[in-house]
């Protein structure tokens, strides 16, 4: 099944279930404004158009796998109440060049960034607790990693294979 949806306004939207928006290969833009909560596990998995997703500060949910091989997506601004970041959340988002990190966020659970190959640095928050395995394994452009006090856990290969990493 292809879809041809182009651009979805989540304005009254409070949680988009699993796998909403699973390879709808020409979704291009998603403007949450201000009541979505929780997005479900693989919502835009395969959504390789998708370039702009707008998080509003009230999402404290996103799935496994949610955004992962979303290719066109290059800023993730993560949401204020995001405390976890699930497995594979962002993996094989091979566009991203940046991403902030919000200050409430804890934890980067395995996989989640593996394959963004476009980013060059990360400025983590000072509330960081754990990076798990394989966070950021395969990021070839990343140069520098700037770890806070509060990190108390770096998962296996969390950095594995990023080789252009110097600071």
């Amino acid at each position: 099944i292809v879809f041809y949806v182009q651009k979805v306004d989540c304005n009254k939207i409070i949680e988009l279930g699993d796998g909403v928006f699973k390879n709808c290969k020409s979704l291009k833009e998603v403007k949450t404004v201000s009541n979505l909560t929780s997005i479900g596990s693989e919502c835009f998995t395969n959504c390789q158009s998708l370039g702009y997703f707008e998080f509003n500060d009230l999402i404290s949910f996103i799935g496994t796998k949610a955004f992962t091989n979303c290719c066109a997506l290059k800023n993730i601004e993560l949401p204020e109440n995001l405390e976890v970041l699930e497995d594979q959340t962002f993996n094989n988002c091979s566009s991203v060049e940046t991403i902030t990190f919000n200050e409430g966020l804890r934890i980067i659970n395995a996989g989640c960034f593996t394959n963004c190959n476009l980013l060059s640095e990360l400025n983590f928050n000072k509330n960081l607790e754990e990076i798990c395995g394989g966070a950021f394994e395969h990021c070839t452009s990343l140069k520098e990693v700037i770890l806070p006090d509060s990190l108390r856990l770096i998962g296996t290969g969390a950095f594995q294979e990023c080789t252009s990493i110097t600071k």
